[in-house]
This record gives structure tokens, sequence and C-alpha cells, in this order.
């Protein structure tokens, strides 16, 4: 007997809503569904636009293949770079890819004039056929650079540093492993492990 009083006060519950039928404040199951896509379909432009201004960078599919005419793509790449940097905006990377010399030239041409339009001037020697973030390091660079670091002889920055980064020298030399500056003595300054 009390299971069934149970299941009838669960039952009766269940059927019971905060807000009645039809009142402004309920949500459809149409109208979550619709919020979540719109939200995540914002997340994505959002992230995207974080990566085009990121990389400054153009690529031969940015243009109609062949031609020096931006796509799409292009142009909204460009006007996401434009808003983000605006007459700030000092260097671009024009990958040139298989293009030809005179193809790539007018590409340039044409990716100044669209930023012209919108007030942003760069100058001659402004878009280079660079890759994002400079030329890159082999993975044995990169390794070697590691190995270094953790045994100590190489100096490491704190706050961000890198091409084109913020924060200087921690004025002493980090440990690798707890991520603490070493004191002048060479020991850890601070907690670590």
């Amino acid at each position: 007997m009390r299971y069934l009083t149970a299941l009838a006060c669960v039952l009766a519950l269940a059927g019971c809503s905060m807000y009645p039928k039809g009142s402004p404040t309920e949500i459809s199951v149409t109208h979550r569904r619709e919020f979540n896509t719109r939200m995540a379909a914002n997340l994505m432009e959002d992230q995207a636009a974080n990566a085009v201004a990121r990389q400054r960078t153009l690529y031969p599919y940015h243009f109609v293949e062949g031609s020096a005419q931006l796509n799409p793509l292009g142009e909204r790449d460009l006007q996401i770079l434009a808003e983000r940097y605006g007459p700030r905006l000092e260097s671009l990377n024009l990958r040139q890819g298989d293009a030809t010399d005179s193809l790539y030239d007018a590409r340039k041409a044409m990716v100044r004039a669209y930023l012209a339009n919108l007030d942003i001037s760069l100058t001659a020697d402004a878009i280079v056929d660079g890759h994002p973030h400079g030329d890159g390091k082999t993975s044995e660079e990169v390794v070697l650079g590691l190995v270094k670091a953790r045994q100590g002889d190489v100096e490491l920055r704190s706050g961000g540093g890198g091409s084109g980064g913020s924060g200087g020298s921690s004025g002493g030399r980090m440990d690798p492993q707890a991520g603490q500056p070493r004191s002048a003595s060479g020991g850890q300054s601070g907690g670590g492990l």
C-alpha cells in the first residue's frame, strides 16, 4: 500500500508544472533546441574569428581559383582582420602557394585595395609570403630546446613571451618542472615539486 501511495504522489507531481501551459515563461523543446543550436554556432564562429585574427594569414583557397578575386571566405577573413585590428594591422601573411609571381602580385594588390576600402593602409612590404607565427621550427629544434630548458641551460620567459607576445624575463632562470623562478643560488624560490 505504501508503494501505491508513493507512486500516486509521483504521478501527481509529474503532471504539475511551475508555470501554466501557454505562459510566456514556458520554453518548448523546439525553442530550447533552437537556442542551443544558435549558441553552439556563435561559439564556433567566435573560435574561427579568433584563429583568423591570430594567424593573420590568407591562403590560396581564399581566392577564386586561378584568379586574384577574393572568394566569400577571403572577404570574411579580411573583414575579421579589419574589425579586430583596424589601422593597427601592420602586417599580413599571404601564402603564394602554386600561384605565379604575377598572380601573387595581383592578389597582394587585391588585398591591399580591399583593406584600403576599409580605411586600412598597409605599406608595400607589409604583405609577405610568410607562415603564421613566423618561420617555425623543426621538430628536432623543438626537442633540443625542451631538453636545454629542462637542464636549465636556457632562460625561459614568464608571462607569455614568444613572437609578438608580451611579458618580460623573470629576471632569473625558470625551473622547467615546477614552473617557478630559481633563486640566484640555483634553488627554487617559493614552493615546488
